[in-house]
């Protein structure tokens, strides 16, 4: 080999280094940037799947507690230590402007399927109160039937309709909790 070729060679082997160089800090930023962006969406995803884990939580202990206190108020006996049916009407009115207000804080964080049914589940609350509330009208007088009626309806409410729809709200905030963790 001569001269010239040799220097041809080290000038074109440096320039191919420095190209590769220059390629390889590019990508190494470009994909650096990308991984700094998948983080900040995945901390974000993760900062709303505990939020929603957390909402979900407080609003189905709630839920419960109202669904109790419902049962309470339309059980047809109480034990001799038990409070009366009008306690438990007191708390559960209480315990539903709590819930709902709860609700309304977190309503954004839960996906549609849960507003649906806890929404529908508020519904059936909102009758059985109804309901209760009718029953002492009704039994002034000449309305006896009536007061019966508004008694059966929200005892049906309460030990038949909820106990589903709570456990549908249970089935849809499981999915939220464990399945898109695995997603």
């Amino acid at each position: 080999m001569n001269w010239q070729s040799i220097v041809l060679t080290s000038i074109a082997s440096g320039v191919v280094s420095g190209v590769v160089a220059v390629v390889v800090v590019l990508l190494k930023q470009f994909y650096d940037q990308r991984i700094e962006e998948q983080k900040a969406k995945y901390g974000c995803a993760s900062w709303v799947h505990q939020r929603q884990v957390e909402a979900l939580t407080k609003l189905f202990v709630e839920l419960h507690r109202m669904k109790d206190l419902l049962q309470g108020a339309t059980r047809g006996f109480k034990s001799q230590d038990e409070m009366s049916q009008e306690g438990y009407f007191e708390k559960w009115q209480l315990k539903a402007a709590e819930t709902w207000s709860e609700y309304i804080e977190h309503k954004l964080l839960l996906n549609k399927a849960i507003v649906t049914s806890i929404e529908e589940l508020f519904d059936k609350f909102n009758e059985a109160g109804i309901a209760i509330r009718l029953a002492p009208i009704y039994s002034e007088g000449e309305m006896r039937k009536e007061a019966i009626a508004a008694q059966i309806k929200a005892k049906e409410i309460a030990h038949k309709l909820i106990p589903p729809l709570l456990d549908a709200i249970e089935s849809e905030a499981r999915i939220v909790v464990h399945d898109e963790c695995r997603s």
